[in-house]
């Protein structure tokens, strides 16, 4: 994860959730389902998994803004 220290506390900007198999995995369990995968290049069955990222444009502009704001004292 990536984040970033806003003047209110650290915040995440970018997280990255890398949960493999388990949810598919879990579904099969439940329903009883075969959730695999066949791949008839190389002949392997599997239950594929993903990695996702999830990247806020709000949160990217607010650390700009915190960042770029600048109080002097005059």
């Amino acid at each position: 994860d990536f984040e970033f220290l806003f003047p209110f506390g650290w915040g995440e900007l970018w997280g990255i959730a890398d949960r493999t198999d388990f949810d598919l995995k879990a579904h099969q369990e439940r329903s009883g389902e075969d959730l695999s995968y066949f791949d008839p290049e190389t002949n392997e069955k599997y239950v594929p998994y993903v990695i996702e990222p999830s990247l806020g444009c709000d949160r990217i502009a607010l650390a700009l803004l915190v960042d770029a704001y600048d109080e002097e004292n005059i």
